[in-house]
């Protein structure tokens, strides 16, 4: 009973307690709001009032946010038309490097094609027609020996760059199965010589086998005709005896 009581003591005393703190609590931040809202309330008056009496600053206030617009807005033109003028200038840089084509020169011997030109310099031969064209040729045929023929660096070097790529490729292909046709022969090849060997000791251990048989039965019959001779000696020694 006892405990009991003093349960029941204490959960009052705990109840009060926190009422107490939380009216506390409740209190303060009452105080708080109505502070707040009092501040807000006079700082709103007094700009009201000061607005009034300076009816001036206000107006200076929003000719200067007027001009801080006007030179934002100046600013944001200049900053287009140094961008428009930057552009005319790299398509004018881009129009006179296609105008600038780089070419290779290609002595034409007394011997030489247009074909075999072309092969030596690691280009297509659907490229006559091209290449006449660009060289002014009369004749795909009929090639002026001590001449030189003109070659677009463009087209050599993407025909080219394509070419050495697909003969490197090519190259490791043909080196990679090699390896690979090389590692699988010693594979066979010492797989055949297992084989033999193993069989080469089966006939060994097979040709021992019969030799010990032979060998094993001509002992036995040695011991048995000794022991029949033997018996036979015995037989005779006590018939004459």
């Amino acid at each position: 009973k006892q405990n009991e009581e003093n349960k029941e003591t204490n959960e009052d005393k705990q109840n009060e307690e926190n009422k107490e703190t939380n009216e506390d609590k409740r209190g303060e931040e009452n105080k708080e709001t109505s502070e707040d809202k009092q501040n807000e309330e006079n700082k709103e008056t007094n700009e009201d009032k000061q607005n009034e009496e300076n009816p001036n600053n206000v107006k200076d206030e929003t000719e200067k946010e007027d001009e801080v617009g006007e030179t934002e807005n100046a600013g944001k033109e200049d900053k287009q038309d140094n961008n428009e003028q930057k552009d005319d200038h790299s398509e004018n840089n881009k129009n006179s490097s296609d105008n600038q084509i780089l070419t290779k020169s290609v002595p034409i011997k007394a011997d030489s094609s247009l074909p075999g030109i072309l092969k030596n310099n690691l280009l297509d031969s659907s490229l006559l027609s091209k290449i006449g064209k660009f060289n002014i040729l009369d004749s795909l045929r009929n090639l002026v020996a001590g001449a030189a023929l003109l070659i677009p660096l463009a087209i050599a070097a993407l025909l080219g760059s394509l070419l050495s790529k697909l003969l490197a490729l090519i190259k490791r292909g043909v080196t990679y199965v090699k390896n690979k046709a090389k590692s699988a022969s010693k594979a066979v090849k010492s797989g055949v010589n297992k084989v033999k060997d193993g069989a080469k000791n089966v006939a060994n251990k097979a040709k021992d086998g019969a030799n010990n048989v032979k060998d094993g039965g001509k002992n036995l019959w040695n011991k048995a005709k000794d022991g029949a001779k033997s018996g036979a000696n015995k037989v005779k020694n006590k018939i004459k005896k």
